[in-house]
């Protein structure tokens, strides 16, 4: 019997994985490179991303009880269908360890500047690693329980964000060519592949009638709140917006409307400590799923195990020790992202278009069996 989650938990997990760590260090770095530009790219990478979250979903619904793998399986055999599970292991792999870097970063700047990262870790990876081995269905059902939290504490960091603009200006874009606009969205694809988690899990979602309709729902809402961020952001610090690298806590540092700005601050580190969790969470549960599926024989406990090691091991001797985790990621992690968000999505289009035995979900039926 296959673990399942409803439509509702398929669409916070998505909400979560989509805010990712765009909220961090990407919109000083984005700004830094085009400018005001910047809210152009961000929303063209959303709509992608989203786009790719509705080509997903229409996937499940062609096939509705199968796995990713037996799905690629069934088209491009079994031989193919394991080199882009590992490359896709190789993904999550690679998203644990920015997620470590990025947020390890954050909480040191905003807590304690003499935090070390052993300490972190010694925090962070027992938690992922008891949310992910439990299960999806235990980790979708926490995640639903503190959704609300985290929604009315972006809602908090939006609205005294606002607070803080004396005035609005319209953003000048100055010397854009398609050329930068091109080689901004291919180097920073990385960022945008949250969803690759869905294919992972997409047997497991129970269908519903309009079951598509209310992930993309919680998709749209997350979308809405990461662009109008991106807008107050810029609004407050305009043209030193480069000079900010933790965007969520920077976004009320000029705050002077309520109380005290380090009781302010909280607010940004709730959020951020929670959503990092479910994060780390679904990748590090997706990590496994994918190498279980590639070594049917392997077993949990020591895939855990090997998987903390590796981790610990690529962001401590490799990234953590070089400081060049974001270089690395958009000189060599925006050939990975091409392969598993631009060339098997298009190849996947085509398979749902042309495909004569397409299966479709019949009105009425309120649920299909997981078997």
């Amino acid at each position: 019997m296959r673990e399942g989650i409803t439509s509702r938990q398929a669409g916070i997990l998505c909400f979560l994985m989509m805010m990712s760590s765009k909220l961090l260090a990407l919109p000083s770095i984005l700004f830094q490179e085009t400018g005001y530009f910047a809210l152009v790219i961000i929303f063209i990478l959303l709509s992608f991303e989203t786009l790719l979250l509705f080509i997903f979903i229409k996937l499940k619904e062609k096939y509705i009880n199968l796995t990713f793998y037996e799905i690629l399986s069934k088209i491009l055999g079994k031989i193919v269908a394991k080199i882009i599970y590992f490359l896709f292991s190789l993904y999550f792999l690679l998203a644990i360890v920015h997620l470590i870097y990025d947020n390890f970063i954050y909480l040191r700047e905003a807590i304690f500047e003499e935090a070390r990262i052993e300490r972190f870790l010694l925090i962070f990876l027992p938690v992922i690693c008891a949310l992910a081995y439990k299960g999806l269905n235990s980790l979708a059902r926490t995640a639903e329980f503190f959704f609300v939290f985290i929604v009315i504490g972006i809602v908090c960091c939006l609205a005294l964000g606002l607070s803080s603009i004396s005035e609005f200006t319209l953003p000048t874009f100055e010397n854009i060519s398609f050329g930068l606009t091109f080689n901004t969205l291919f180097s920073y694809l990385f960022w945008f592949g949250d969803f690759a988690f869905f294919l992972i899990i997409i047997d497991k979602i129970k269908v519903k009638n309009g079951f598509g309709r209310t992930i993309m729902n919680y998709t749209y809402f997350c979308f809405l709140f990461i662009f109008i961020f991106y807008i107050i952001f810029y609004e407050v610090y305009k043209n030193t917006s480069f000079m900010h690298n933790n965007a969520i806590t920077d976004i009320i540092a000029l705050t002077n409307q309520v109380g005290n700005l380090e009781k302010l601050n909280l607010i940004a580190l709730l959020v951020v400590m929670f959503t990092i969790f479910y994060q780390g969470g679904v990748l590090l549960y997706s990590l496994n799923q994918s190498i279980t599926t590639i070594f049917p024989k392997s077993i949990k406990v020591q895939n855990f195990i090997t998987f903390i090691i590796t981790i610990i091991l690529l962001f401590l001797f490799f990234f953590y020790s070089t400081q060049k985790i974001h270089v690395y990621l958009e000189d060599y992690g925006k050939y990975l992202a091409l392969i598993l968000f631009l060339i098997v999505p298009i190849y996947l289009i085509f398979q749902i278009i042309f495909d004569k035995n397409k299966k479709k979900i019949k009105k009425g039926v309120k649920n299909e069996k997981i078997n």
